[in-house]
């Protein structure tokens, strides 16, 4: 389970196969799905029309690379699609959209089946006649059958 954030705030529920060890990285397929149903407008008035909610579905690799004992760098690569609805942040139109993405991040260990860490990530994704790139920030508490 993880917060997510950009372009709304929601959650992100994450589940990892895991499929090669290539050198020093841990290889595994990954699925995420993502419900963002919060708006800035929820926190505070800007004037501005509140947003509806993002839906989003990724699939793709994720490598982990041990730092030290207890922290693992993270490289994700994927397919992503994601529904924005009403006055959509950042794309401006609302829609389905299609697309791929990258992202960077890290997890420590703080038992031997829990982690957490923050991971930094763009999309590139077409839909509705354009071709759109949105940043998204997730920080999650993971757990696995151990390391």
């Amino acid at each position: 389970m993880a917060l997510s954030v950009l372009p709304n705030v929601g959650f992100a529920a994450e589940g990892n196969l895991p499929v090669a060890t290539i050198r020093s990285f841990d290889a595994s397929v990954s699925v995420r799905i993502t419900q963002q149903f919060l708006d800035d407008e929820d926190f505070a008035d800007d004037g501005h029309a509140a947003a509806g909610d993002w839906t989003q579905a990724e699939l793709g690799v994720l490598a982990q690379h041990a730092i030290n004992e207890r922290t693992r760098a993270t490289l994700r690569l994927g397919l992503v699609w994601f529904r924005a609805r009403r006055e959509a942040n950042i794309i401006g139109v609302p829609g389905d959209y299609f697309g791929a993405g990258a992202g960077i991040g890290f997890r420590t260990w703080i038992t031997p089946n829990w982690s957490l860490g923050p991971e930094a990530l763009i999309f590139f994704a077409e839909g509705e006649g354009e071709l759109v790139k949105t940043p998204q920030i997730v920080w999650g508490l993971y757990w696995s059958p151990g390391k």
